[in-house]
């Protein structure tokens, strides 16, 4: 395994299956390098199917044309930018969530199962009759139904907000009228209040009056007795 380890970012993507021991010692990365093994496997397969181009002109079927094939049907099929970049073998750009992220191949090979029907090449395969895409497919179709239900539903209950706030408002006037028809109630009720006590004070002081009248008269009356007895004595 020591002789597999990636030991820094210059190293080789392909190595060799079988390194000489050599490598151990010197660390020299040529002596794992695979050399023309995946060219030529290419060449074969494109020999195979007859679309060899002319010589000194790169074939359309090859490593690099595949993994940018692999790259752009990723990106049509919307998937995740991050994932992406991870299966690719790139550097995650955001450092943040390279740190953070730790693949699991479990769920990465569920992933990866989703995306098969938009990776294959062959053209008698009709990607719409994979199992892979119908779920797909039905899957979206029930976040299309609950999307369209969540829509509904917050417009159900922007309208209820709507009047409730509305009822709120119609309440808080109602409470501020109820409360200046109590300061007009008890205003007016302080005004009879003075105005009774008014009307009882000067029936207080004309009651006091009469009083004193009669008994002025009533002392008068008395002195002139007390005078006559005198004289008659």
């Amino acid at each position: 395994m020591e002789k597999q380890r990636v030991v820094s970012d210059d190293g080789y993507l392909f190595i060799n299956r079988w390194i000489r021991d050599k490598f151990l010692e010197t660390g020299d990365e040529e002596l794992r390098k695979l050399k023309d093994f995946t060219i030529q496997m290419y060449r074969v397969l494109c020999e195979d199917v007859g679309i060899c181009a002319d010589k000194g002109v790169w074939n359309m079927f090859r490593s690099h044309n595949l993994r940018k094939f692999f790259n752009n049907r990723l990106i049509a099929a919307r998937c995740d930018p991050m994932i992406k970049e991870f299966l690719m073998g790139h550097k995650i750009p955001d450092k943040t969530k390279a740190s953070y992220f730790v693949a699991d191949p479990t769920e990465l090979k569920e992933l990866y199962k989703d995306f098969i029907p938009f990776l294959m090449i062959q053209k008698e395969a009709d990607v719409s009759e994979s199992p892979e895409y119908i779920r797909i497919k039905q899957e979206n179709q029930i976040l299309a139904t609950e999307t369209a239900r969540h829509v509904i539903e917050r417009k159900e209950l922007q309208d209820l907000r709507a009047e409730l706030e509305k009822a709120t408002q119609k309440i808080m006037e109602a409470d501020a009228e109820i409360h200046y028809m109590n300061e007009d109630r008890d205003l007016i009720a302080e005004a009879k209040y003075q105005e009774k006590i008014k009307e009882m004070d000067e029936k207080m002081k004309a009651l006091d009056s009469i009083l004193d009248e009669a008994g002025k008269k009533i002392d008068v009356k008395g002195l002139k007795e007390r005078t006559k007895g005198e004289v008659d004595w």
